[in-house]
């Protein structure tokens, strides 16, 4: 038997590659597939030159064969650290990024947002007005572009789109009445009233010369208003044109019916 002999250093040599070679118990990542875990010094440097040369170099030192129970999880880029610290996908079309200065920015603004594992894409336009999801006035309409939208008031009223406020057309005089007729101004519109004793629609108002007393009709005779003017016809008993009449004498003429 050939008996082999050497000093304590060439087995602390020995045991050096022994221990760089035996690293320490793998961990399991509590963080998830998606985040690393920030581990202490000592396990770290344990894992990297093996946990038996460690302890002998460093007397006296520890080498965590075991896992920490807790670790800080740094959670890759797209991914977040839930209530129990695993690092979980983040829906930037909901959520938005991170800007660094404690609130988010949103993403895919007028465009469709597709979220997916750890990241998100933009897809086709979004017609924020056929989702709802505009901010036109009620009395605007909402007109789609790519990647926006615009907001336009309703004739009747005057605004930005987003607010809209009714004109009154009968204060400012842009109505389209008739001179004898009256304004109301509506919602968004207004209407128009002829006068008493003026006929029309509002916007033409005919006056009603019978009924104004303006007609050159004679006494016996009555008066028609018409679209515009008036006509005259002569009381049965009287003959002319209307604004002359004349007693007929049947009598004398033997239109009567006496026996």
């Amino acid at each position: 038997m050939v008996q082999v002999t050497g000093s304590k250093w060439t087995g602390a040599t020995l045991m050096l590659f022994i221990g760089m070679s035996i690293p320490c118990q793998a961990q399991d990542n509590p963080c998830g597939e998606h985040g690393q875990c920030k581990t202490d010094l000592d396990y770290q440097v344990g894992n990297v030159f093996g946990c038996f040369f460690y302890n002998l170099i460093f007397f006296g030192g520890t080498c965590n064969n075991e896992p920490p129970s807790t670790c800080e999880c740094v959670c890759l880029n797209g991914f977040k650290t839930d209530a129990g610290g695993i690092c979980v996908d983040i829906d930037e079309c909901t959520q938005g990024i991170p800007s660094g200065f404690g609130f988010n920015i949103a993403v895919c603004t007028g465009f469709n947002c597709v979220n997916s594992i750890g990241s998100y894409r933009c897809g086709g336009d979004l017609d924020e007005c056929s989702l709802g999801t505009d901010n036109c006035a009620e009395n605007a309409t909402c007109t789609n572009t790519v990647g926006s939208f615009t907001c336009s008031c309703l004739p009747g009223f005057t605004g930005d789109g987003t607010v809209c406020n009714d004109i009154d057309e009968c204060s400012l005089g842009t109505d389209n009445c008739a001179e004898n007729a009256s304004c109301t101004n509506t919602v968004g519109s207004f209407s128009c009233t002829c006068f008493p004793n003026y006929n029309g629609d509002g916007t033409t108002c005919d006056p009603d010369e019978c009924s104004l007393g303006t007609d050159n009709c004679a006494e016996n005779a009555t008066c028609t208003d018409t679209v515009g003017s008036f006509s005259c016809s002569c009381l049965a008993g009287f003959t002319g044109d209307g604004t002359k009449c004349n007693d007929v004498d049947e009598c004398t003429l033997g239109t009567d019916n006496c026996e």
